[in-house]
């Protein structure tokens, strides 16, 4: 086998895929380390999160505070305050609905359904997405037009994650 083959291969690879390949690694092993409460919790805590942030302008007491957060970096810090709020919400509710599966296939199918979700809602937020903004293959895949099936399919893989 050719090394330099192999490596022009790898250097092709576009760096969208390997950083979701990764993320999606490193949420299926804390799955099968702790089982699928934290890749549900997470997934729950993001709509939650994103419908925060629609309304929190429009909050009473938060709107002078909020016009102030003008720029993306502190929308998206916005944002990511609301998902970490979410999720320790959500987290502390589903927990109590007994102890997750720490097999193989669930944990996959639990990381797989986490990172289509967390990819949807990132191109959905825009402060998210003037941060980092996917290629173009990426948002044909997984953008406005497919993200209802999407979406539908990922708390399809993580209901049967978790059955």
């Amino acid at each position: 086998m050719d090394i330099h083959a192999s490596l022009n291969v790898l250097s092709r690879w576009p760096l969208e895929w390997s950083v979701l390949g990764i993320f999606l690694l490193i949420v299926s092993a804390e799955n099968v380390r702790a089982g699928t409460n934290k890749a549900t919790s997470l997934a729950l805590a993001l709509p939650l999160a994103y419908l925060l942030f629609g309304i929190a302008q429009h909050a009473a007491g938060l709107q002078t505070v909020l016009a102030q957060l003008q720029g993306p970096a502190a929308q998206a810090a916005l944002f990511g305050a609301l998902t970490m709020l979410s999720y320790l919400f959500v987290h502390r509710a589903v927990s109590f609905f007994g102890t997750s599966s720490a097999q193989i296939l669930p944990a996959l199918l639990a990381g797989i359904a986490t990172t289509v979700i967390v990819l949807v809602f990132w191109m959905q937020v825009a402060a998210l997405d003037s941060i980092w903004r996917f290629s173009a293959q990426i948002q044909s895949i997984f953008g406005e037009t497919y993200r209802f099936w999407w979406l539908l399919a990922a708390y399809l893989l993580l209901a049967l994650a978790r059955s």
